[in-house]
């Protein structure tokens, strides 16, 4: 779980890196409706991350559809 911190630790700070840092946060009519999925860590060196039902079934549907 650590590892998965540092991760996200690492994206906030390539944002700012990026120039991002004035982006304005989403606001409260902008909510992600996907499920909560659960993410596993089988091994941080190589960082090997496994998220499982990172896809809703209508979703998975189309990529098969257009594949």
């Amino acid at each position: 779980m650590a590892a998965l911190l540092s991760v996200y630790a690492l994206i906030y700070l390539a944002s700012f890196a990026s120039g991002n840092a004035q982006q304005a946060p989403l606001g409260t009519t902008n909510l992600c409706a996907h499920p909560p999925y659960k993410v596993h860590i089988f091994s941080t060196s190589p960082l090997v991350i496994y998220i499982s039902d990172f896809l809703s079934i209508p979703e998975r549907k189309h990529l098969l559809s257009v594949t």
